[in-house]
């Protein structure tokens, strides 16, 4: 009985030795989670504690940008700084901390495409997320890939979307 007992205790303890990591809420890469007009809403979560290892935690990090080629690739200070519902090419994506889940999130509009995209890290690391599928970005690394799905003749009915947009992109 006392080595059950003991046995137990060594149980409890090497669990509570892994930390809160252990019992985190692992989250994709990306979400669709709802239609805002002709474009697709995405949810982007990047997960600084399994991605980013030789910088640090999510603590360490002091901004995380969204670059990609839905943007045109800003990731200046100089360009203008995007807001949901504005205008998102040319402007700079920033993700902000959800301190609970130890995510960096931004929610962005995106019609029906494939886009390749990294995070920018404390301004200065270009990151993938390896949970993606990946593009080789001709300088010895790697994008992530998103494909944004077509809209189905019921969300078309639905939302009323405007398919003559869609085809102009």
């Amino acid at each position: 009985m006392k080595g059950l007992i003991l046995y137990f205790i060594v149980f409890v303890l090497s669990g509570c030795a892994t930390g809160w990591n252990s019992i985190k809420t692992y989250l994709p890469p990306y979400q669709f989670i709802g239609i805002d007009g002709n474009c697709r809403q995405v949810k982007f979560n990047f997960d600084s504690d399994k991605i980013v290892k030789n910088i640090g935690s999510a603590k360490e990090i002091k901004v995380c940008w969204l670059a990609g080629s839905f943007n045109n690739w800003a990731m200046s200070k100089s360009n203008p700084v995007y807001y949901y519902g504005g205008p998102w090419q040319d402007y700079l994506i920033i993700m902000e901390l959800d301190t609970v889940a130890s995510y960096w999130v931004v929610v962005l509009p995106l019609p029906p495409g494939r886009y390749i995209y990294k995070y920018i890290v404390n301004n200065y690391d270009w990151i993938y997320d390896d949970a993606t599928e990946l593009y080789n970005d001709g300088f010895g690394g790697y994008c992530s890939i998103i494909t944004v799905p077509s809209f189905t003749a019921e969300e078309i009915e639905k939302y009323q979307i405007d398919t003559n947009y869609l085809k102009i992109k």
